[in-house]
């Protein structure tokens, strides 16, 4: 094992670290925009039952 195989197994193991970390960043994107989705619905959902209070009631 030479030193160019010690720097390429360095870089890999950094690659690896930084494609984990924008998977990471990727999938706290995705579930924070289902999230703020899935608030808004139920915003507009309270805001329409709050305006019809006849369905709201029944």
């Amino acid at each position: 094992m030479d030193d160019g195989d010690l720097h390429f197994f360095e870089y890999s193991k950094i690659k690896n670290t930084v494609s984990n970390i924008e998977l990471a960043i990727v999938g706290l994107t995705v579930v924070n925009s289902t999230f703020v989705i899935l608030l808004g619905i139920c915003a507009n959902v309270g805001l329409m039952f709050s305006k019809c209070p006849t369905i709201a009631n029944s």
